[in-house]
């Protein structure tokens, strides 16, 4: 018939996207065909065209029908996977997400780390830090501390924080100039000067005390403020009294109750430590690892040094190397190890399950979250000075 009409696509293949030959599979041998991965894209080449082309209609008849020639050009999708690709698509998802949260804890442990390792080299060097003021007008080299104007500089030993116990500390005077005030303060303290808020407790230069901003007299001898002089401060957190002494025990002096209820807590802060200011070009020296035999009110308060030198980092040692003596690396990333290879062992079809890929997903979660957890609270452990066979069962 003459208005029979017929199709045929001309399509141009580069090497590229030249599929399989499959001429020796064909049931028409005499012909060359080709087939091409799934997802191919076929593109129009050009203006279709339109011929007159004679066909054979049975009983020797031939009849002329029109044939739409149109060019096409094929592209091959290079990215196609096979089916066990496929099949296998969420475990690879599932396997980047574990590689992922693994590399987060790894990065979250070393930092952790060398957090800590600075936290106790300063506590092994017994390095003040500068807490408020003008850093220009304030000298602090490792346990000494000198003011240079007229505005009050606060120093501390904040990585020395503790709970818990009884600490001793002593004061010695270099240059009596201008003024002073010595004594604790709170994790949550914020102020330019020790006694000037609810969060620290401060004795001053003259035989006042500070706290809230209030001031009270001590009847401390305040002949102690000279060259050579010596403030001597005792806390007991447990007792929350902390006692002052002007001058060595050998000159007969006599501790004085400064403060009741200096203890740590949620207004005050988890942790207390020493902290002193000053002004007026006062220069003093805190001795933080005193010798309390026969200094001290009695024989269970310890100086700062000897209750916060517990667990201590060597200067040049690897956050590995650091974990490693603690006891929790690599032992918390072994852990996430054993789930990451259990789940990479399993088959790609097994993830194709919703309820196990669920299980799976989660178990691979919990168990990052659990091990940031142990590390966590190693670090608050070693922060509030653990002993190392204590940090052995986290």
């Amino acid at each position: 018939a003459r208005d029979a009409r017929g199709t045929i696509f001309e399509i141009q293949a580069g090497r590229v996207d030249l599929g399989a030959c499959i001429q020796v599979l064909s049931q028409y041998p005499g012909e060359q065909e080709y087939l091409m991965p799934p997802l191919c894209c076929l593109e129009v080449a050009g203006d279709p065209r339109v011929e007159n082309v004679e066909v054979e209609a049975g009983g020797g008849k031939v009849s002329t029908i029109q044939v739409v020639f149109m060019p096409m050009r094929v592209n091959v999708n290079l990215k196609a996977v096979t089916t066990e690709e496929l099949l296998a698509r969420r475990k690879v998802l599932h396997q980047a997400m574990a590689k992922n949260l693994r590399e987060e804890l790894q990065h979250s442990t070393e930092s952790q780390a060398e957090k800590l390792m600075v936290l106790l080299y300063l506590r092994a060097t017994r390095q003040l830090e500068l807490l408020s003021g003008d850093e220009s007008e304030a000298d602090v080299n490792v346990n000494c501390f000198k003011s240079g104007g007229r505005d009050w500089v606060c120093v501390g030993a904040p990585q020395s924080a503790l709970r818990d116990v009884a600490v001793y500390y002593e004061i010695e005077v270099s240059n009596p100039q201008g003024e002073l005030r010595a004594g604790f303060a709170g994790l949550c303290f914020s102020s330019n000067c020790p006694g000037a808020d609810d969060h620290s407790w401060a004795v001053c230069q003259n035989g006042c005390k500070y706290c809230r901003n209030h001031v009270d007299w001590l009847e401390l001898d305040s002949s102690w403020f000279q060259s050579g002089g010596v403030l001597c401060l005792a806390l007991d957190m447990k007792a929350g009294r902390l006692l002052a002494r002007s001058g060595r025990a050998a000159a007969g002096n006599q501790w004085l109750e400064a403060f009741t209820g200096v203890i740590p807590g949620e207004e005050v802060g988890p942790l207390i430590f020493p902290v002193v200011a000053g002004n007026g070009g006062v220069e003093v020296r805190l001795i933080l690892d005193a010798a309390t035999t026969g200094e001290a009110p009695t024989a269970a308060y310890r100086s700062i040094s000897a209750a916060t030198s517990l667990v201590f980092a060597s200067q040049g040692e690897s956050e590995a190397n650091f974990l490693d003596r603690l006891g929790v690396s690599p032992r918390a990333l072994m852990e996430f190890d054993e789930v990451q290879h259990k789940h990479a062992a399993m088959k790609g079809e097994d993830y194709n399950n919703d309820h196990k890929y669920k299980e799976l997903m989660i178990e691979a979660v919990e168990c990052k979250v659990g091990i940031a957890a142990k590390l966590k609270a190693v670090a608050t452990l070693v922060r509030e000075g653990a002993r190392q066979e204590q940090l052995a069962g986290v």
